[in-house]
């Protein structure tokens, strides 16, 4: 048949699809893909749920364009926002249906510190969220709409708008309405109020099912008035402090008995470790350790060799960058809080400092650039070798002389660039060596690092855990780096690892020298020194326990107003003495106490702040238990191998008003606290499919997603045509 008459013949049907086909093109978008999710191919189950139920292609689609609509609400950046309502539950829900690498490296970090310090999150069940949590958005949101819908979570569109509009007024402090985002929503999708209120109303339901669930532990009234009183209640005292420390040299080295008595009754103990049977936290077991290999350099020393700028790149960098140099100044000279108007300092007065910048820039380039050539010429022996695969000893005679890559990069530059070993550094050794121990690997989408972390959790040892958004697990000999410092450069390998031991006996040693630039001395650490401290110490207490007997029984005498007023006596029995005050400290609570070890084995950098933490609350926990004995009285301070003679000692109690006041804030903390560590495992993307039964349609998983993404795709083709 002819096809102009066909045509002519078929012209009403043909109008009549033309004008249905421009009304579909027309709605568009959401509603379009609702359309096109009855038609074609796109209803190919691909994964079914909950006894047999079916998902399709186009419901994938469906719900990729749901999560879209409420991206375009903005409903990613509150979620990912840590002061929203729901905090931890949104953040979660946020990296399960927005994954966003950045937000969920920072996220990672900040419950891996958490765990470090309470014991309702568990690291493990951290860095599992986040391994799985990147993937399948799509499929989290049809899953868990349909849980919650279950469980009988339903909003309506009516609260939805309630809820929709304080949430875009609190993010943009109220200078944009919900009206006008969902009017440009509507404008742009083609869809009524109700078809976008009826999306965001999914989502509040699924995070209101979430944090319902999750919240499962009733607070108790009690519960909230023994926290706030534990929170406000205080310890202070007035007391004199005589130390071990300070008698030492008046004790006799001890013998060969007393040395071999004490190793053998702490040798399997952790130095630091407090408990019953060791009050004074001895302790002598070997921590496990790690032996470096370094390439290190300074930034002062390469000063000498980059150009110094001229007067006409100074004077040009000024004029290029003045509002680095501005400052406010009053209108009024008279009137300093008045009015203010910007000004750019003048060329001689920050001269100096441009001079400066440009220094360090150019010595931050240099450094840069000989550090990664360091890098290339050390990788150079591990071209072709599988570090997944290679033996440790392979990768030991592939790794490229440390020493000869030194020498060459300082012959070529003209900079000393330092090589050499380390010795055998424990986590908390590492991390204050004041040359690399703050020093991160950082890498492309991750937050970076911590060097000791990273060492840490070579398989030989597995002491750390590295996060999802954390460098990988390096093995023996590869090269880590670049290493970059305020004021240094740096590439480390481990050669060397040995895990926690008893050390065989009273001689063990070994070499705990950090990186030291330009230096052949080392360090050796003793066990028998040690021991003989410790031996020392006890020796000492018992002369500092005499001494504080002995100011008791002057204050009986003489009170303690005479006391304190004496100075020392020429023939040294009574020493001048004088009192420390100690105000106002809590108690150690029993997370607290719990979390201690955990937080020094997980931030070794700042034991020294966790370890003064800890003695504050420990003697607050001495003068609480003190406060009813008679004053003056001893005490024995065992963490610190010290007596005190105690001269008064204040509990303050929380008051009324502070219950009344902090019961509904801490009700909500204790809470969200027990909720957090089940949050966790509540939006674990393998748990969910698990609740909801869910499994895909081929036994591959990823041949039934690269499937999904196939179906996607087309789809997507077919509506461009359309």
């Amino acid at each position: 048949m002819n096809l102009i008459k066909w045509i002519r013949k078929n012209e009403r049907k043909l109008m009549a699809i033309f004008v249905i086909v421009i009304m579909i093109a027309f709605v568009g978008g959401y509603a379009l893909t609702q359309i096109l999710s009855r038609i074609g191919g796109g209803n190919r189950a691909v994964a079914t749920y909950q006894d047999g139920e079916k998902i399709t292609q186009m419901e994938m689609r469906v719900a990729q364009s749901e999560l879209d609509l409420l991206r375009m609400l903005n409903m990613n950046a509150f979620m990912y926002q840590p002061s929203q309502r729901g905090e931890l539950n949104a953040q979660l829900l946020g990296q399960l249906l927005f994954p966003n690498s950045e937000y969920a490296a920072n996220l990672n970090s900040q419950l891996a510190q958490r765990a470090a310090s309470t014991p309702t999150i568990k690291l493990e069940d951290v860095n599992e969220f986040f391994k799985q949590a990147g993937a399948n958005p799509t499929i989290n949101w049809i899953l868990l709409k349909e849980e919650a819908r279950n469980a009988g979570f339903i909003i309506t569109n009516e609260e939805a708008g309630q809820i929709l509009d304080a949430i875009i007024s609190s993010m943009t402090q109220g200078r944009v309405s919900s009206a006008q985002i969902l009017n440009s929503v509507m404008e742009q999708q083609r869809l009524t109020e109700d078809q976008i209120l009826k999306v965001f109303a999914d989502l509040w339901s699924v995070m209101l099912y979430g944090e319902t669930i999750c919240s499962t532990q009733n607070v108790t009234l009690g519960q909230v008035r023994s926290g706030i009183g534990f929170e406000n209640e205080t310890v202070s005292a007035e007391y004199v402090e005589f130390s071990a420390d300070d008698y030492t040299d008046m004790v006799v080295d001890p013998s060969d008995e007393e040395l071999q008595e004490q190793f053998d009754t702490y040798k399997e103990f952790r130095q630091g470790k407090y408990t019953e049977a060791n009050p004074y936290g001895f302790g002598y077991m070997l921590p496990a350790r790690v032996q470096l290999g370094y390439i290190y350099l300074q930034l002062d020393e390469i000063e000498d060799i980059i150009e110094k700028p001229t007067a006409e790149e100074l004077t040009e960098y000024y004029q290029t960058n003045t509002h680095e140099f501005t400052t406010e100044e009053p209108v009024n000279p008279d009137e300093p809080e008045g009015e203010k108007v910007q000004k750019v300092k003048d060329f001689a007065e920050v001269r100096g400092q441009i001079r400066n910048r440009i220094i360090r820039q150019r010595k931050n380039s240099r450094a840069d650039m000989i550090i990664n050539e360091a890098i290339e010429m050390a990788d150079e022996g591990l071209i072709g070798v599988d570090l997944q695969e290679a033996s440790v000893e392979e990768l030991k005679e592939s790794a490229v002389n440390y020493e000869q890559i030194a020498q060459n990069l300082t012959e070529k530059h003209g900079v000393k660039v330092y090589a050499g070993k380390t010795g055998y550094l424990s986590a908390e050794d590492l991390a204050s060596d004041q040359n690399i121990g703050r020093m991160r690997l950082e890498a492309a989408g991750t937050a970076g690092t911590e060097l000791m972390k990273a060492v840490f959790a070579v398989e030989e040892l597995g002491v750390t855990e590295l996060g999802q958004y954390e460098a990988d697990a390096p093995r023996m000999w590869e090269n880590l780096g670049a290493l970059r410092g305020f004021d240094s450069r740096a590439i480390v390998r481990v050669i060397d690892a040995k895990q926690e031991q008893v050390p065989e006996s009273l001689d063990t040693s070994y070499d705990v020298t950090g990186v030291k630039p330009g230096s052949d001395a080392r360090e050796v650490f003793s066990v028998q020194d040690q021991v003989v401290e410790d031996v020392k110490t006890l020796k000492a207490l018992e002369i500092a326990k005499s001494k504080a007997d002995a100011l008791i029984e002057r204050i009986a005498s003489e009170g303690w107003e005479q006391v304190l007023a004496e100075t020392d006596e020429e023939d040294g029995d009574n020493e001048q003495v004088s009192t420390e005050e100690f105000t106002e400290q809590r108690r150690l609570s029993l997370m607290q106490e719990y979390s201690i070890e955990s937080a020094m084995e997980a931030m070794p950098g700042r034991v020294d702040y966790i370890k003064n933490f800890a003695s504050q609350g420990r003697k607050a926990d001495l003068f609480y238990e003190s406060s009813d004995v008679e004053t003056p009285a001893a005490v024995e301070f065992a963490p610190e191998k010290a007596w005190y003679v105690v001269k008064e000692i204040d509990i303050k109690h929380a008051t009324t008003k502070q219950l009344a006041e902090q019961k509904g804030r801490r009700a909500m903390a204790a809470a969200q606290m027990s909720a957090q560590s089940v949050m966790l495992l509540h939006y674990l993307p393998d748990n969910i499919r698990a609740r909801t039964d869910f499994e895909w349609e081929t036994d591959d998983e990823e041949a039934a997603e690269e499937s999904a993404e196939q179906d996607a795709e087309a789809a997507d083709d077919k509506t461009e045509t359309e």
